[in-house]
């Protein structure tokens, strides 16, 4: 358990290192060191949201949030700005409650800890209202070469985002619907009638991204460890 938090403190310190914005508090909690703060979760889903239809007072459409027009009738562009309405910045169909996000699209949760995958998932879909099954979708870590690692239902998306958000632009974290995983099920069976000559070199590329990406990791445990040590020498010093 002490190992556990201490591993968790190291997370949260490097992390507020690096930013001096969106930084993730800390707190205990008889005896539990929790994480607090906002994660920051990309779209990239290829299917419809659906969202509750309520009266709900939509926030409106200016011309900075609508699409551009070029030689469109005044009362078409009207038309379809009426039929368009916002939730929580994002743009939705007001007469079907359809909500299509591009992949840019994001939008910044406040969790912590303690949330698994999917009380994160459930955090969202009540956020914009979405009524969709929770178990449509999934949460996954995203390189920006296209490595992708998915989160299991009963993993902790804070901590798994600390681990990686040491290089905060080689990573996204996506929310996407859950067939998609069946793609990387799909990538692996192409890479199977490759030849053996190919697929040690994918392999060897692959283990270079690794070790590079542990290495990181494992000296910033180190850097930490340093300092922790020389901090408790001069407690006991003063003593």
């Amino acid at each position: 358990m002490e190992n556990l938090k201490e591993n968790l403190q190291i997370l949260i310190e490097d992390y507020n290192n690096e930013r001096e914005h969106q930084r993730i508090e800390k707190r205990e909690l008889n005896g539990e060191l929790i994480a607090e703060g906002g994660l920051l979760l990309y779209w990239s889903v290829n299917k419809p949201l659906y969202l509750k239809q309520t009266d709900r007072n939509n926030e409106p459409v200016n011309s900075r949030n609508s699409y551009h027009f070029d030689n469109t009738s005044r009362h078409a562009k009207a038309e379809f700005r009426r039929r368009l309405s916002m939730i929580n910045g994002h743009l939705y169909e007001a007469d079907t409650s359809i909500f299509t996000p591009s992949p840019d699209d994001h939008t910044r949760v406040q969790i912590t800890s303690l949330l698994t995958t999917v009380d994160v998932i459930t955090l969202l879909c009540n956020k914009f209202q979405i009524i969709n099954d929770v178990s449509d979708f999934c949460i996954c870590i995203r390189r920006s070469s296209g490595e992708t690692f998915v989160l299991n239902d009963d993993s902790y998306p804070l901590i798994e985002w600390l681990k990686f958000s040491a290089d905060k632009n080689e990573y996204r974290t996506i929310v996407m619907n859950n067939l998609d995983k069946l793609k990387d099920d799909e990538t692996v069976k192409r890479y199977s009638c490759l030849p053996e000559p190919a697929l040690q070199s994918i392999l060897k590329q692959f283990k270079i991204e690794y070790d590079a990406d542990r290495n990181k990791v494992k000296n910033r445990f180190e850097r930490y460890r340093r300092i922790l040590e020389e901090r408790i020498s001069e407690i006991s010093t003063d003593l």
